[in-house]
């Protein structure tokens, strides 16, 4: 990394008497309002020029690098605000493509909410999950985002778009054309731009796709419309390269900050007659479970509820196993779930977890009978 500072050594010679401090001497970069920016070899980084002065003066690259200028920035409420720089500061860093990658690296930590017990993963950007923007991988148009955390205690691919609806289907494209789909089964509201957001169950495959697969492009398909909504990277700045690598490295770190904090992978990656992946033909169950401090209740699926319900009592002792029923498969036992998800998704709470009442239990218990 190469640091440039803000001296006589940027000026020629003829104007060595020059007031670096003076308010007309300003400074114009190649890419106004974004930090950092790719530029390469020979390109301008930076234009400097003084008001009734004949000084006209532009940086170029030495080598194609990332210029990182963040250091011009206060960043206070959320929002950017552009800073000056008097001598003999730094101005701006040089990093070659690696450098940077290495130097971007996602802290995680985690916290539990101290009612409900539900865990939430933490990101060094604040609360909730590490929302890309400058980092990973953005989608346009529609001001889409993605990121990972956690849903309902489990690992979870979160999605922005202010266009997002219940039901859509959301497919995102990979180098070699893997494609990973989640259908959406509830919305909620966020603030920003992106004010619709949904999670989706995230699987071991999955993360491992994100780790080591680029992310092209994604696309919504809604039953209720004829067209469908096509992002792809458009973000300022970066090489589409670069932000993939970066997208990448971020779904390592989060895979490396769920080993840290000690979670497991949901029992249907890791269930089964000796303990592996169940096969998508094996019996599969739909059951209710209940918590008894809250009576909050759980419907869901497992190939073996009563491992599920130890899971679970594992992280909060009073879930109880009310019911379950046995189907012929996997496929049969989850369209069995999303319907009654859709049946109750004016109750849901958060994830599977729904406020029933003491009819809707007895419809629920004959449905499972």
């Amino acid at each position: 990394m190469e640091c440039v500072y803000f001296d006589r050594t940027l000026f020629p010679e003829e104007f060595a008497g020059l007031d670096l401090n003076s308010k007309s001497l300003n400074y114009f970069f190649s890419c106004p309002g974004v930090t950092p920016f790719f530029v390469k070899k020979g390109e301008t980084i930076v234009h400097l020029s003084e008001n009734g002065t004949s000084l006209d003066l532009s940086i170029s690259a030495p080598y194609d690098c990332i210029v990182d200028r963040s250091n011009l920035y206060d960043i206070s409420g959320g929002t950017a605000r552009s800073k000056g720089v008097r001598e003999g500061e730094l101005f701006f860093k040089l990093l070659t493509e690696n450098e940077y990658i290495d130097s971007c690296k996602s802290q995680f930590s985690m916290e539990s909410d101290e009612i409900t017990g539900e865990k939430a993963i933490i990101c060094d950007s604040g609360k909730g999950p590490q929302w890309l923007h400058s980092h990973g991988f953005a989608l346009k148009d529609y001001k889409a985002i993605i990121a990972l955390g956690l849903s309902s205690g489990l690992p979870a691919l979160f999605f922005r778009c202010s266009e997002l609806r219940k039901y859509d289907t959301v497919h995102f494209l990979f180098e070699d054309k893997t494609v990973l789909s989640y259908v959406v089964q509830s919305v909620k509201s966020s603030r920003g731009l992106c004010e619709k957001e949904a999670a989706f169950r995230l699987t071991e495959n999955d993360l491992e796709v994100m780790q080591g697969k680029a992310l092209l492009k994604a696309r919504i398909d809604s039953p209720r419309d004829t067209e469908t909504k096509a992002f792809c990277n458009s973000a300022p700045g970066l090489p589409e390269r670069i932000r993939q690598e970066l997208f990448m490295k971020y779904a390592r770190d989060y895979g490396t900050a769920l080993k840290a904090f000690g979670l497991s992978w949901p029992e249907k990656e890791q269930e089964g007659s000796e303990g592996g992946r169940p096969a998508a033909g094996d019996p599969c169950y739909v059951y209710l479970m209940t918590d008894t401090t809250n009576g909050f209740h759980k419907i869901g699926i497992s190939n073996r509820p009563e491992y599920r319900e130890g899971t679970l009592q594992s992280e909060k002792p009073t879930i109880e196993l009310v019911c379950a029923k046995q189907y012929p498969s996997r496929a049969i036992a989850s369209a069995i779930e999303s319907a009654l998800h859709a049946v109750y998704a004016g109750k849901r709470l958060r994830g599977e977890w729904f406020e029933l009442s003491e009819r809707d239990l007895e419809d629920i218990k004959l449905t499972l009978k």
